[in-house]
């Protein structure tokens, strides 16, 4: 195997390759004469330190490759633009929602039934507590006993509960 088809295999890595020795060397040439021209190009044109950029005779094109195709003014401008605007609202959602109807919301629903909870476990007057559960025992000895109300009244008119 000459030199340039064991450097192409190589590169290459373990895929076969289906050229003749003769078609490798031809392209090994061919790139060798590209890559000396363009050295040899790019001296010719640099070569007497020129006033001013002598590339700029492409027009658009020069302009384009020095501003590197706009790929980074467009990414700036999707990161200034359009990431930094969904941040924004973002930020208005979780302001609102979250910490405002969520976070703020179950800390004001908390209080407002403690203090409710509050009133009704310890009344506004004390003792009342005890009166809540006396009347809890009366209605529970009601269930368990099978007495509704309208036997209750019939027995209160017979005169059974005095």
């Amino acid at each position: 195997i000459p030199w340039n088809a064991t450097v192409l295999t190589a590169l290459v890595g373990h895929a076969e390759l289906h050229l003749a020795p003769t078609a490798l060397q031809g392209l090994t040439v061919i790139s060798l004469l590209l890559a000396v021209g363009g050295v040899l190009w790019g001296y010719g044109i640099y070569r007497r330190a020129p006033a001013a950029e002598p590339l700029r005779r492409l027009g658009p094109l020069y302009t384009g490759m020095v501003n590197l195709w706009y790929v980074n003014a467009f990414f700036v401008w999707l990161a200034h633009r359009v990431v930094l605007a969904f941040g924004a609202l973002a930020a208005r959602f979780d302001k609102g929602v979250v910490d405002g109807g969520l976070v703020d919301g179950t800390a004001w629903l908390t209080g407002r039934l403690g203090q409710t909870f509050r009133k009704v476990s310890a009344g506004p007057l004390p003792g009342q507590l005890q009166y809540y559960a006396l009347a809890i025992f009366i209605i529970a000895a009601l269930v368990i006993l099978g007495l509704t109300a309208s036997d209750y009244l019939h027995l209160v008119r017979m005169g059974v509960t005095r």
